[in-house]
């Protein structure tokens, strides 16, 4: 089925072309699209022009033909039934501002952390995340994710997203918005002096801060 364009737009810079197949099935999904993209503006708000597209996926198998692969129920990006995606219906408009997001992080920076990536991503859009951080994935962090990139799904399998949550949340609440978009400009990539930038923007030494982040994440529970 073709889908049609509906084109909606935040303000003067902010074009979003949403394809779907039933206009008169999505006018509830259309004002939550717009809501959870302005979300993510109220935080970017020095990013100008920024055009891009959502299409509305269907189906499990409508997405991993539409990626060519098959994919986990965890992987939402377009989804958003309850019956093909571990994330409720509900979780909508925080998803499609987790997205924006991403979106709008690459468009500042393409060689991005994960974890900044990531805990940017879950706080803008309220995702709040609860449990326990395991000793081991707290070392691992630290030493292959703090000032550097391991696998996506090593990052993932070693509590990555809850512990980006968390600690994003703490530059967040304790550093000028400044500093933390200043982090998110740090390019993680080989050979690029990431801890030693990233050391000076927080005006820390490097012992400093994996001390500070290893006794953070001792305790945290929530």
């Amino acid at each position: 089925m073709i889908k049609e364009i509906i084109k909606i737009e935040i303000g003067k810079s902010i074009t979003v072309n949403v394809l779907v197949k039933d206009k008169a099935l999505t006018d509830e999904i259309i004002k939550e699209i717009e809501k959870g993209v302005n979300n993510a503006f109220v935080f970017f708000n020095d990013l100008k022009k920024v055009n891009f597209e959502i299409e509305l996926i269907y189906s499990r198998e409508e997405f991993d033909e539409y990626l060519k692969e098959k994919t986990e129920s965890w992987v939402i990006a377009h989804s958003f039934k309850e019956k093909f995606t571990s994330h409720k219906r509900s979780e909508f408009l925080q998803i499609v501002c987790h997205e924006t997001c991403h979106i709008l992080l690459q468009k500042i920076n393409q060689k991005f952390s994960f974890w900044i990536f990531e805990g940017i991503a879950l706080n803008v859009a309220n995702q709040t995340k609860r449990g326990e951080i395991k000793k081991e994935n707290s070392e691992y962090f630290i030493n292959e994710c703090l000032f550097k990139n391991p696998s996506y799904g090593e990052f993932i399998s070693h509590q990555g997203y809850l512990i980006s949550y968390f600690l994003m949340k703490y530059f967040l609440d304790n550093y000028d918005k400044k500093v933390v978009m200043d982090l998110i400009k740090i390019s993680y990539e080989t050979n690029n002096p990431t801890q030693k930038k990233f050391c000076k923007i927080i005006n820390m030494k490097n012992e400093e801060v994996a001390y500070m982040v290893k006794k953070f994440l001792e305790n945290k529970k929530a």
